[in-house]
């Protein structure tokens, strides 16, 4: 308020982008009192109030109340609400109030708006900015050793990379780099074609993906496909006339080079095929697909009758099969084993042989036989004649032929094998509490195991078409090593790209467009016009002079669909030119002395160490060599320390008589949180320890991953005896691990053991038999809410709280073209009722709100409701006994 007295607020950061919200996360009003010190409530809806501005006796704040914001006013004398504009297309945003408190001033439909609050009367503020461009529209970026996507050319001279949107060839010992596509749109995924005359790439330049050839001698770029869907794999046939395409619409399809006809071989109701491969003859395909559990299988297609024939090859494997290689005599393949819990699968690797076995491949004996030995020289010649010409594959009985070749002590994640069947596995290896890749070089059948070189994350692992060097990449550089072993060797080169900034923008902006178009977990677009979308925001780019403005763009862009898990994280332009500190305490003003005192020490901080000293209500009269008073900014000089340690001087009064200089060694401000989030935790335990005479304990869940549920585990055994336990999501921003934890929380009893003169133990050991309670609130999010439905759904306990985020979608991310990265929400999450869980909240059995009163006094009025519903369990329980 304009007399310092009233302060209006919202408890979270305002959030506009995502549109049509309605959910216990949402945005209300309070009022906090400096004179009185008492807080109030102005607003409770499901929906978002936001930005509240005083003006004399109202409050003026923007709400989404009727679906899109508008400006409302709030009488602070009698309560009564008033709605000052009237939008019904694009909302009110970031709404600030003039010094005079006559006039609010807002941005709607991409302008900025002025409001005159005496009249009632808006009109548009014209803001015309006349200056240089900031950077050029057209630049050059130069790019050493960058690689997005490569193919090997089939004589082993080159590479085809993709660099930034543009296709390059890049030679591996002697010549001349050559440049093959140029311009705004993003050309990756190259593929040579066997002879390597073409090379086949996936573009957006029409507007869609599709897939297109180049000729290498003559540059004619020719469009293959014709079809609106993303282009996830393209595989050559043997003789280079076709190319086998996996697409988004769950279809695999085979298109003639020539004429572009194309022919669908399948169209699966689960997902998309993967692993692609012809056979040597070009009569079959090789793929994964997902059965209705989603694990992969291995299929064989058939292409040479009529119709297109199918085989399943590896049904009775009950995991995943991956990493596909063929040669002309079988298949291999990775396949996970048994599950080793946390996410961690044993994993080993198969052969399957193309043709009906004649005596047992692991007889040393039997495989010194010479092929063909009852056959003649003529007939051999003849029968060896005809497999040269087609691949010989017997169906029948393909499931019990297949072998498992090895295993390794650390995780297979990937193996390439080469035409004549030598093996190169990348291993996850443990090293202490880290792990390490490392690619290993595993002879043919993997019969001896040889370390190749330690790598770091690899991706797009590869033979080289003579089977000489393995390519691989790691992060975007492209490396090659020999297979039988020597040094690896980078691909070396440098290329400039012509970069247009406008157009790249817009070949951003629709290419995120295009992706959520073909992933977003629901086909109708929650409702939405996603092309009507797209001609909106296109409409805007002439205006986006950034990648920052772009980025904010394109978050409006998807909050149209008014769906959580999505985001533009586009990378900073500008470096952190500070790396703030801290010194493990609190600095408080203390007005009268004009100098700054220790406030809160953080326990196991370093301002916590016995030689240190240090009491709250110390005096700090200089840091880093510096005097500091009231009202000296002190980051000024925690941002920019040079050394691990700094000197702080303190005094137990003003006048420093008995001042003393002390050496503190600094924490980052992450370490701070971490410390402050150790003492919520503790503070807590206390608290339930306390309420219920140490009957019950209690256990708060920071996150949805493996680190949180370890420490769970380790929880769990330490309360293991006690009667009840208090389990914790509140401010838990989700993960992947509901599963392992209700596995843990769902185990019964079912016996007990003793030894001789000892007591009974109850068993599974590993499990908690008491009464349990779970905490939620606004800001448990996406697993975390997955979390509590399963524990209601499977009769664990009661909920206590008030409802989740309502943000309930599995997300993937996505890479483009200048490194910035786009969330994709692809998979949605229901209730056994066939329900969305997307914006529904789960809510409690028990409501109780945690207020500012209860924040700043830390009250946590909700803990002590839980601790109080365990122990009236228990007590009923007693009774009932």
């Amino acid at each position: 308020s304009q007399d310092g007295q009233i302060f209006a607020f919202n408890r979270r950061s305002p959030y506009y982008s995502r549109k049509r919200y309605r959910g216990s996360n949402n945005t209300e009003i309070w009022l906090y009192n400096f004179k009185t010190k008492k807080f109030k409530r102005l607003t409770k809806n499901d929906y978002h109030d936001n930005s509240p501005l005083l003006a004399g006796d109202w409050v003026v704040y923007a709400s989404e109340k009727d679906g899109v914001f508008n400006l409302y006013a709030l009488s602070l004398k009698n309560g009564k609400v008033r709605k000052l504009t009237e939008y019904t297309d694009e909302p009110v945003r970031y709404p600030s109030i003039s010094a005079d408190r006559r006039y609010v001033v807002y941005e709607q439909g991409f302008k900025v708006w002025r409001l005159d609050l005496q009249t009632g009367k808006t009109d548009v503020l014209r803001v015309e900015v006349r200056s240089d461009w900031r950077r050029n529209p057209i630049t050059y970026k130069e790019f050493r050793n960058r690689v997005d996507d490569f193919s090997v050319s089939p004589d082993n001279r080159c590479v085809a990379v993709s660099v930034y949107g543009d296709l390059f060839l890049v030679p591996l010992e002697k010549g001349d780099i050559v440049r093959l596509t140029e311009g705004p749109a993003r050309d990756r995924k190259p593929v040579f074609s066997p002879n390597g005359e073409q090379l086949a790439f996936v573009s957006d330049r029409s507007g869609r993906e599709e897939v297109y050839i180049i000729n290498l001698k003559t540059r004619k770029i020719t469009k293959v496909t014709d079809s609106d869907t993303l282009k996830s794999e393209i595989v050559w046939s043997p003789d280079g006339t076709k190319l086998a395409v996996a697409e988004s619409d769950h279809t695999l399809n085979l298109y003639d080079v020539k004429t572009g006809k194309k022919r669908t071989l399948l169209k699966d109701a689960v997902g998309r095929p993967r692993h692609i491969h012809f056979l040597a003859d070009g009569r079959w395909l090789v793929y994964t697909k997902p059965n209705r559990d989603w694990w992969t299988d291995i299929y064989l297609m058939r292409l040479d009758g009529k119709e297109p024939k199918e085989y399943r090859i590896a049904d009775d494997m009950p995991f995943d099969e991956w990493s596909i290689n063929c040669t002309k005599e079988a298949i291999y393949f990775l396949s996970e084993e048994y599950y080793e819990g946390d996410g961690h699968w044993k994993v080993a690797a198969y052969k399957l042989p193309l043709r009906r076995l004649t005596c047992d491949p692991d007889d040393p004996e039997a495989s010194r036989l010479k092929k063909y030995e009852k056959f003649g020289k003529k007939g051999r010649e003849k029968i060896q004649k005809k497999q040269e010409e087609k691949v010989a594959v017997d169906v029948e009985g393909m499931r019990k032929r297949i072998r498992k070749l090895f295993e390794v002590a650390g995780r297979l994640r990937e193996m390439v094998v080469s035409k004549d069947g030598h093996i190169v596995v990348l291993v996850k290896e443990a090293r202490g509490k880290k792990e390490r890749n490392v690619l290993y070089y595993a002879g043919k059948d993997g019969k001896e195991l040889r370390k190749l070189t330690a790598v770091g994350r690899v991706r797009r692992l590869r033979f080289s078409p003579d089977g000489k060097y393995v390519f691989y990449q790691i992060g975007k550089e492209l490396w090659r090593i020999p297979r039988m072993g020597g040094a690896p060797r980078r691909v070396t080169f440098r290329v400039e790209v012509r970069v247009d900034r406008a157009a790249e923008r817009r070949q951003i902006l629709n290419e995120c467009w295009r992706i959520m178009k073909h992933v977003f977990y629901d086909a109708k677009m929650h409702g939405v016009d996603w092309d009507a979308v797209r001609k909106k925001y296109n409409a805007i780019l002439p205006y986006v002079a950034d990648k920052e403005a772009l980025g904010s763009i394109i978050e409006r862009m998807f909050g149209e669909l008014s769906a959580s898990h999505m985001g533009m994280y586009v990378p900073e332009d500008v470096k952190p030119t500070c790396n703030s500190r801290h010194l493990g305490f609190d600095l408080v003003k203390d007005i009268k002395s004009g100098l700054y005192r220790v406030g809160h020490i953080l326990k196991d901080g370093p301002a916590d160490r016995e030689w240190l000293a240090i009491r709250e209500g110390d005096y700090v009269l200089r840091l880093d060599g510096k005097p500091l008073r009231v009202p000296d900014n002190y980051w000024k000089i925690l941002n920019h320390l040079i050394n691990p340690y700094v000197e702080v001087e303190v005094a137990a009064s003003p006048d420093g008589k008995d001042r003393r200089k002390l050496r503190i060694k600094h924490i980052s401000l992450a370490d701070a949180r971490r410390l402050r989030y150790k003492e919520w935790v503790e503070r807590n335990r206390r608290l339930v320890e306390k309420k219920s005479g140490g009957r019950l304990a209690y256990i708060h869940i920071p996150s949805m991953e493996i680190r949180s549920l370890h420490r769970f585990r380790r929880e769990l055994m330490r309360y293991r005896l006690k009667d009840g336990i208090v389990l914790d999501v509140r401010y838990n921003t989700g993960g992947y691990i509901d599963e392992y934890l209700l596995d843990v929380l769902e185990r019964r009893p079912y016996y007990k053991s003793r030894f001789r003169d000892s007591v009974f133990t109850t068993k599974p050991w590993n499990g908690f038999f008491g009464k349990l309670v779970l905490l939620i609130n606004q800001f448990s999010f996406s697993d975390a809410e997955l979390f509590p439905h399963g524990f209601r759904v499977l009769g664990l306990g009661k909920l206590v709280g008030v409802p989740t985020s309502g943000g309930c979608i599995g997300t993937g991310s996505y890479r483009l073209v200048d490194g910035s990265r786009m969330r994709t929400p692809y998979n949605g999450i229901y209730t056994l009722d066939g329900r969305t869980l997307e914006n529904m909240g789960v809510k409690p059995d028990i409501w109780v709100e945690e207020t500012p009163e209860d924040e700043a006094a830390q009250r946590d009025p909700q803990l002590e409701a839980a601790v109080k519903v365990l122990l009236e369990e228990l007590q009923t329980r007693k009774k009932g006994k």
